[in-house]
């Protein structure tokens, strides 16, 4: 996540918020056969369509003038990771 300036507090974005948002749309994805939701039934839900996939989500949601979803990492193994992100 960049931050271009940090609120009275020291925070660019509270944590709290962030993981909650994390959450809902991880739920969208928790548990379903993945081949059968949009937007994984038109393509294949690999790592890095779906670290687009949360990375779009979470930006709809997160991103505004001042908090900018940087970078979403997708872990498919405690040695394999793909990440999406856009300059």
């Amino acid at each position: 996540m960049a931050v271009r300036e940090l609120d009275k507090a020291g925070l660019g974005i509270d944590f709290k918020i962030l993981k909650k948002e994390t959450n809902r749309v991880l739920d969208l994805l928790d548990h379903k056969y993945l081949n059968e939701i949009p937007p994984f039934n038109e393509f294949s839900p690999s790592s890095e369509n779906i670290a687009r996939f949360l990375y779009e989500k979470i930006g709809e949601v997160l991103n505004n003038d001042n908090v900018k979803i940087y970078k979403v990492n997708v872990w498919e193994s405690d040695n394999a990771c793909a990440s999406y992100f856009e300059d």
